[in-house]
């Protein structure tokens, strides 16, 4: 049936315009489709052209915004052991870094700690009172820390709030932790230097440079005008003998785990001033007395940190051994700690585990 309508039509047509005035027709309209998919075909690979294009420039302008190109100055095998040598750490001005420079910097502090925006590079840039030392070869910067003056509290009624657990200071941390945290009230009139971000290049690894940069660095920041030096840190053994190799002081051990490394955070302090010295004191002597009853609470979990539980108790044990001459004469109850303090013998046995075989050892 539909064939029979198409021959009828054909014919009308024919009938109507004539045949060779048909086949015109036909081939023109035909010509004109062909010209029109042709002109589609084009357009359309010419949008695919341009849209790559954009999607291109896109990606390279996201890429450039994020820094996700970052990535530290490339160091060849036969350079390492000149650069490990020579290697000096010196203060840099932030205000002077080149776009090259921030991009390898940021590499850096992006393999440091793997949670570091952005934003935290533009807070370093911009933010009051922060100090960039860089360890550098031949203008190339293969190691860096960054740390940051923290001023008391001196609201009084701020300072109280923080002390109950009511406010928060953020830019403040080392102040909120040692108040809100470990209860100290006093810890929050003081005035800290706090080491932020510690990296090294990770071809640089086993020269020892990442101990040179932290105990140089550390000269710089104890000739601030501050109280003490402080940093806050995930509790691994290495890193906590790291600290304690250059004088600091264990004073708070954090109850919960860090959302960003996962473990608990140690706050260690390296006192310059007598109102510091006693800070350190009464938080040690708190942790000192406290360390049983969070063992079998809120740091639990520390028996399966072996390395970094039994550094922290070792550390405890000599801070008591210590207090027998003159740290805590003013309660006798702390030395014998060991002795009288909630079922402890367990890990007694891990503390003199360790000072036999050394692997415990500190300096």
């Amino acid at each position: 049936m539909q064939i029979h309508h198409s021959q009828t039509r054909m014919n009308t047509q024919v009938a109507r315009f004539g045949r060779n005035s048909y086949i015109r027709y036909l081939l023109c309209r035909w010509g004109l489709k062909l010209l029109l998919a042709g002109l589609l075909n084009t357009l359309h690979r010419r949008w695919l052209v341009a849209h790559s294009y954009c999607m291109s420039a896109r990606e390279a302008l996201s890429r450039s915004a994020l820094l996700l190109d970052a990535a530290p100055v490339t160091l060849e095998m036969g350079e390492r052991d000149r650069v490990a040598q020579h290697a000096q750490v010196e203060k840099v001005d932030r205000q002077r870094f080149t776009d090259e420079e921030l991009k390898e910097l940021y590499g850096l502090l992006r393999i440091g700690h793997y949670k570091t925006k952005p934003s935290d590079l533009e807070t370093f840039l911009d933010a009051k009172g922060i100090i960039w030392l860089s360890l550098k070869h031949e203008n190339k910067h293969v190691g860096i820390t960054i740390s940051g003056i923290e001023e008391p509290v001196e609201d009084v009624e701020k300072a109280h709030g923080l002390w109950l657990g009511r406010c928060q200071v953020p830019q403040n941390l080392t102040a909120q932790t040692l108040s809100r945290d470990a209860g100290s009230l006093e810890a929050s009139q003081l005035r800290y230097c706090r080491m932020m971000r510690w990296c090294l290049h990770p071809a640089l690894r086993g020269y020892g440079l990442g101990e040179r940069l932290l105990e140089q660095s550390l000269v710089h920041l104890k000739s601030q005008e501050v109280d003490a030096v402080a940093a806050h840190f995930g509790a691994t053994s290495w890193l906590m003998k790291l600290w304690l190799r250059q004088g600091a002081q264990i004073v708070f051990v954090s109850h919960g785990c860090d959302p960003s490394s996962g473990q608990h955070s140690i706050s260690v302090l390296i006192p310059r001033t007598e109102a510091a010295r006693q800070l350190v004191k009464c938080l040690q002597k708190q942790l000192a007395m406290q360390i049983f009853e969070l063992l079998a609470g809120p740091l639990a979990d520390m028996e399966t940190l072996a390395g970094a539980f039994k550094d922290i108790l070792i550390f405890i044990r000599r801070v008591l051994k210590r207090s027998k001459k003159g740290m805590f004469d003013d309660d006798p109850s702390v030395i014998n700690l060991f002795q009288v303090g909630p079922s402890p013998s367990r890990w007694i046995k891990l503390i003199s585990e360790g000072e036999r075989t050394g692997s415990g050892k500190m300096r």
